[in-house]
């Protein structure tokens, strides 16, 4: 089911806006963010593919892969203090969608036995 929700042509734009992690999957059992209070990281993925973290001034590029997958990559900028990033780097992570709803995203990273909790965050919520 969640493959053939995943290949419709309305899911890149049900994926589109900000969500905030909201806690973790974990042998079946859901794990909110303990305090409430606790900050939270938001990520933007805009309708032109770029994607972005509130608070840290990451950027990235976000898509689509076949079925259930979505890939992020992370651009990190240049550090000459750091050897390997003088000229800067990027990662491509792949996630594959659990689940998926108007406003709850389930994702699993194919290195972590955890899934995330992903919530959708109101416009009026989404900090820059």
């Amino acid at each position: 089911a969640v493959r053939d929700m995943v290949q419709r042509p309305g899911v890149r734009r049900q994926l589109i806006g900000t969500w905030e992690s909201a806690g973790l999957v974990n042998a079946g059992r859901e794990w909110p963010i303990p305090d409430p209070e606790a900050p939270r990281l938001q990520l933007t993925l805009h309708a032109d593919g770029r994607a972005s973290f509130a608070d840290d001034g990451r950027s990235a590029t976000w898509r689509l892969g076949d079925a259930r997958q979505l890939y992020i990559m992370h651009q990190f900028a240049p550090d000459p203090r750091t050897p390997g990033m003088e000229s800067g780097a990027s990662e491509d992570v792949l996630y594959e969608i659990i689940s998926l709803s108007p406003n709850r995203l389930v994702v699993r990273t194919f290195d972590v036995e955890s899934d995330i909790i992903w919530e959708r965050v109101a416009e009026t919520e989404r900090r820059e």
